[in-house]
């Protein structure tokens, strides 16, 4: 299958599942209708990345994404695809399954049991701001994984590095800020951060 087909698939797939019309899609991006509805149609077959890329962005994904790898739903008459996963807000990672979901993430990972995404709302040495963080919030921490932690007297939610020495701390990763050393039992560990997603640069 030709990357025209790719794109066009998934263009109609992501905005089915979705549940998102063209004309939605233009006010969201600034993408003009006529243009969204030639995507769709295969008329356009070959669109730049200065259109395609505010509707990458839109749904989550790369540009590389969303013309290579075609999208497609294991779940009859779901929103689901394979390999997607649920972004959610920081605030309902303890509610998970029962999330709200924002939209859906295309991922690696074969296995989605127990993971979910969360977009990074602080510029650390590791993670870019806004980039999406993937968590595995069934398996347990060990030295030197990065997971998101919440206070215990308070519902901050903030990435930290699990760090070892006789016991374990939690040390801050903030860019451009002294690391500090925290207690780890004065904190809810709320997942593993697996793996993370960095977007492309807006083109200029």
């Amino acid at each position: 299958m030709s990357l025209k087909n790719y794109l066009l698939h998934n263009i109609n797939f992501l905005m089915e599942a979705s549940g998102i019309t063209a004309n939605m899609l233009s006010k969201e991006t600034g993408v003009g209708q006529a243009t969204i509805y030639k995507i769709k149609d295969g008329v356009i077959s070959n669109p730049t990345i200065e259109t395609i890329y505010p509707i990458a962005k839109y749904f989550r994904f790369s540009i590389d994404e969303l013309v290579g790898v075609k999208l497609y739903s294991n779940i009859p008459n779901s929103n689901y695809a394979k390999n997607m996963i649920p972004l959610i807000s920081f605030q309902d990672i303890n509610k998970y399954p029962n999330s709200s979901v924002i939209r859906y993430v295309n991922t690696d990972f074969v296995d989605v049991e127990g993971k979910c995404c969360v977009e990074a709302d602080e510029e650390t040495h590791i993670f870019k701001k806004n980039s999406i963080l993937i968590l595995d919030l069934i398996i347990k921490y060990e030295k030197y994984d990065y997971v998101v932690a919440k206070a215990n007297n308070s519902n901050v939610f903030s990435i930290k590095k699990v760090v070892f020495d006789d016991i374990f701390f939690l040390q801050s990763v903030q860019k451009d800020l002294k690391p500090h050393i925290f207690n780890i039992d004065d904190y809810a560990i709320m997942g593993v951060i697996i793996g993370y997603i960095k977007y492309f640069k807006e083109p200029k």
